[in-house]
């Protein structure tokens, strides 16, 4: 095998709805969304929402729609020290970003049927400048820079001992 990786490993798994036990007679009721998102270095941050019928208005349920008018378009901070963002949530749950602390973007295209993952699409460094990430059969495929002046084409295979592709070979392209 090659053992060849990229830096572009991104990765957003969405969680199981979490109902909070309930002590008996209480009627207050909450349900937890969430979405773990993994990075390219394998550290994880796993960003939540919860809704409750404690507060009119809201849905009780996990999942869609994301109400922009209750701010389920922006997910808060799993902690002070987390300086990344889930924002602009789809309304239907099909894509968001993260926003990096450090001025850059994610953005994260569901993957059909019903969004339980996501995978990068765009990536915006700090200065603005995008990546665009295509793939295929799953694997990535390409990483192509802004304007199409350069680009990583991915050739993947699978080896008789392992059920995992890994990279074969990456073709390099443009200025």
């Amino acid at each position: 095998a090659s053992g060849w990786t990229h830096s572009w490993r991104w990765a957003a798994i969405y969680g199981e709805c979490e109902e909070a036990d309930q002590e008996p007679g209480n009627t207050i009721h909450t349900w937890t969304t969430s979405i773990t998102i993994t990075f390219p270095d394998g550290h994880a941050t796993k960003y939540k929402f919860t809704r409750s019928n404690e507060f009119p208005g809201t849905r009780h349920d996990c999942g869609p729609p994301y109400l922009a008018a209750n701010g389920e378009d922006n997910w808060p901070n799993p902690s002070p020290q987390v300086h990344d963002s889930l924002v602009k949530m789809a309304e239907t749950g099909s894509n968001f970003w993260l926003s990096r602390a450090d001025g850059g973007s994610v953005h994260f295209v569901g993957i059909a049927p019903g969004y339980e993952s996501y995978r990068a699409t765009e990536v915006f460094d700090p200065h603005g400048f995008k990546t665009d990430l295509s793939y295929l059969n799953g694997n990535l495929y390409q990483v192509k820079q802004e304007g199409n002046l350069r680009w990583l084409t991915f050739t993947w295979r699978t080896p008789f001992y392992s059920e995992a592709p890994v990279i074969a070979s990456v073709e390099a392209a443009g200025d």
